[in-house]
């Protein structure tokens, strides 16, 4: 296994999971959990003590300005992240695969315009 094949296969969120759990338990002044394509908090992360707390990089979504300018711990900003309401992206991708002349085109059509020709 080469190197970047080995890179494709870690798991960012188990390890970004395992840091905050050594920092609940070791008490660490700063976490890092920068650049692990996170899009939601790991679990327990507001139980840490950490005076630092750095998550750049990442796709956890805007925080609030008023939140940033007020902000006196790392706790108020988890505990913000971690209880904001979620929004679920309801997306799918498609591939439709068959014989010529039954039927694709009319799903497609159905499915995009809301219309269907028989």
């Amino acid at each position: 296994m080469t190197d970047k094949e080995s890179l494709k296969e870690f798991d960012f969120v188990k390890f970004a999971q395992q840091k905050v759990n050594e920092a609940i338990i070791n008490g660490t002044d700063s976490l890092v959990l920068e650049g692990f394509g996170l899009d939601e908090l790991p679990k327990n992360i507001e139980y840490i003590n950490s005076k630092s707390l750095f998550l750049g990089q990442n796709k956890i979504g805007c925080i609030p300005d008023e939140l940033i300018s007020n902000l006196k711990n790392t706790q108020e900003l988890l505990r913000y992240l971690s209880h904001r309401e979620r929004i679920p992206l309801n997306e799918l991708k498609l591939i439709l695969v068959g014989e010529a002349n039954v039927g694709k085109s009319a799903i497609v059509e159905r499915l995009t315009e809301g219309t269907f020709r028989h």
